[in-house]
């Protein structure tokens, strides 16, 4: 008998097919019209696994992605807990299925083999480019997940879902907040870059001010400021274009 499970994605409402896993399954349905063509899918480390992409590759569809070394059927002799040191790298294949380590990174492939490609890198507390082997997976997935890996660490830095909760509402309800500031903060920072805010901190301190300056600082019929620090000119008037 399958489980229901709701999924908020679209309002689409999916359910669990077999032992596969609702990760599994949102991907297999979003990916529905484009299976059987040949296409490409890049996937982060919460969706990647060898069940899913032997979905995809029986449906004609090959992926790429960083891997959680824990996931079932994942090579176990890259199961490492130590790290490697840059730029050593290890391989598994079996001739359809690419997994490897390198560095503290593990992924897995249907696209790649186990080929390597000269990129330029910046040692750590170094200052100029150095020419270092990477595994050609983890080239191309870098160049096709860099915006949402961008878009990840931008909200890490300033996140309102560090709040411990066992509610699930709550933490999509709070994940929305922290998209949708940070969306309105590359927006705001494209459209009028003359205001001088040059990144997303600077655009949360001033949308701060701009919500609690009602409340706090409050004057009188003379239009004297009655209590609290003065807030800062320039900070107030900020955000009324947008």
């Amino acid at each position: 008998m399958q489980n229901p499970a709701l999924v908020m994605f679209s309002s689409l409402r999916f359910s669990y097919v077999g032992n596969s896993g609702g990760t599994h399954t949102v991907v297999m349905r979003l990916m529905d019209q484009y299976l059987d063509k040949g296409h490409k899918l890049f996937t982060d480390n919460f969706y990647t696994s060898p069940l899913l992409y032997q979905s995809l590759l029986d449906r004609g569809a090959f992926a790429c992605g960083t891997v959680r070394p824990n996931r079932k059927h994942f090579p176990w002799k890259l199961r490492k807990k130590n790290k490697l040191v840059r730029p050593q790298y290890q391989f598994a294949t079996d001739g359809q299925f690419t997994a490897g380590l390198w560095h503290n990174v593990t992924f897995l492939s249907t696209i790649h083999s186990a080929s390597i490609e000269i990129v330029n890198k910046r040692p750590k507390g170094g200052r100029d480019l150095e020419p270092i082997p990477c595994p050609s997976a983890i080239v191309e997935c870098n160049q096709f997940m860099n915006a949402v890996d961008q878009a990840d660490q931008q909200l890490s830095y300033h996140s309102l879902t560090v709040r411990k909760t066992v509610k699930w509402w709550k933490k999509l309800f709070w994940r929305l907040i922290d998209m949708a500031i940070l969306n309105a903060s590359i927006v705001f920072r494209t459209n009028h870059p003359d205001k001088g805010i040059r990144s997303n901190t600077e655009f949360r301190l001033a949308l701060i001010e701009e919500l609690v300056a009602p409340i706090l600082f409050k004057s009188n019929n003379d239009g004297m400021f009655t209590g609290g620090r003065r807030p800062r000119k320039e900070s107030l008037s900020l955000l009324k274009e947008m």
